[in-house]
């Protein structure tokens, strides 16, 4: 039987979507730089597509190798980044989940890590509440920590 996975929650103080987005990359590279493979899971092809051309943005330095879902090498670069795929399209081996939609990534059970967030808006607040009681029903241990 597969172990729930670990949530964090990061919460984030930023209105704007593309201030939000460039702090989700930082924490994209830290993961990255710890060895992780990564699934980010995007509300949106359109979000996917706008977070894919800020990785591109890093220093070269900071390069992290990512493509979208159904790009680049079989079994995928160590970051992915889709929208409604399911996750076994993400290539093989991801140990996180960086969940960037309103609902929960529907593969909570099949990875050991989950980073979810918790924005500034009462209506997303709701939604990230049900993502919250959701990762709990399946047993997940959860953390809350602010996004800096």
């Amino acid at each position: 039987m597969a172990r729930a996975p670990e949530v964090t929650f990061y919460l984030h103080n930023q209105a704007d979507e593309s201030a939000w987005l460039s702090q989700v990359c930082q924490l994209v590279a830290e993961q990255f730089f710890q060895r992780r493979k990564i699934a980010v899971r995007a509300q949106s092809q359109e979000q996917a597509e706008r977070f894919d051309e800020l990785l591109w943005q890093q220093p070269p330095e900071r390069f992290i190798p990512h493509n979208l879902v159904g790009e680049g090498p079989s079994g995928g670069a160590p970051v992915v980044i889709g929208w409604d795929q399911p996750l076994e399209e993400y290539g093989s081996g991801r140990q996180l989940v960086i969940n960037l939609a309103r609902d929960c990534a529907p593969f909570v059970r099949g990875v050991q890590r989950i980073i979810d967030f918790v924005p500034l808006q009462d209506d997303e607040k709701e939604l990230a509440r049900e993502r919250f009681r959701t990762y709990r029903r399946t047993g997940a241990s959860i953390d809350t920590q602010p996004l800096s």
